[in-house]
């Protein structure tokens, strides 16, 4: 890992917390009336965005208010993210973010790996606190040959994985099966076979670094959870690069012990 990685120009839309899927997404506008509602209290949960934007198809809306006075932040990154999705085979961002936590969850499950990631960060954590592991691709396509590579791995048990609630990996629980907090969701752990040592290191090990780019809004929170002494977790992130200089990323926490509890 090289801790000197050239870091890109990050132009994120803040309002992209974890993957939005359709039929279950909220308004992608931050100050929409009805997150604030919720953040003050005044409502329990978000309710659902019924709009979609027809260019990226990747940002939702309560309606056009919310959706015209988002335009002016999200309009440069609409345009990247319509521009990869239309030389990717009409692949929406918002589909790729989904994968991109589906990622997380399989570097997760291989426990030899996490340990590895662990070291590693606890080594550069002393010259950069508030750091975290950081994945990175070029396109879409390694993203999927990476995990590909990573669902081959043969299986070798499978446990009760609980994360923190409101991370992204909640989302991969299927309706019906509860608050992954409280029941949690099943996870096969891998092993990594020797003769595919050197794929992974081309699709997931040779691409992972420590980052110490402290500027994403999306992940001061998580990273202020990692500042305290006895903390057992540390952020990952996925990167992947769009058109021209943008790139959008997902993030989610790592647990020393697999389980947030």
């Amino acid at each position: 890992m090289d801790p000197d990685f050239r870091i890109r120009l990050s132009a994120q839309d803040p309002a992209t917390i974890g993957p939005q899927k359709p039929g279950e997404a909220t308004c992608s506008y931050p100050t929409c009336p009805q997150r604030v509602r919720n953040l003050n209290g005044e409502i329990p949960s978000l309710p659902l965005a019924p709009l979609k934007c027809g260019r990226c198809k990747s940002a939702y809306y309560c309606d056009q208010a919310c959706q015209k006075a988002h335009w002016r932040h999200h309009k440069d990154l609409c345009k990247a993210w319509s521009t990869t999705s239309a030389s990717s085979g009409d692949i929406s961002v918002a589909e790729v973010k989904v994968k991109m936590v589906e990622l997380i969850q399989l570097i997760r499950s291989i426990p030899e790996y996490t340990q590895h990631l662990w070291r590693t960060y606890k080594q550069y954590k002393p010259q950069c606190a508030r750091g975290f592991m950081e994945v990175s691709y070029d396109n879409f396509q390694q993203l999927f040959d990476a995990i590909n590579l990573l669902k081959s791995f043969p299986v070798y048990d499978t446990v009760t994985f609980r994360g923190m609630p409101g991370t992204p990996t909640s989302m991969l629980v299927e309706p019906g099966e509860g608050g992954m907090a409280s029941v949690g969701q099943s996870l096969q752990l891998r092993k990594l076979p020797g003769h595919q040592k050197m794929s992974f290191f081309q699709l997931v090990e040779g691409r992972m670094f420590y980052s110490s780019n402290d500027d994403r809004k999306n992940l001061q929170q998580a990273l202020n959870m990692t500042q305290r002494a006895d903390t057992k977790m540390f952020v990952i992130s996925v990167h992947v690069a769009l058109d021209g200089d943008y790139n959008t990323n997902i993030y989610d926490m790592i647990y020393e012990k697999l389980n947030y509890e």
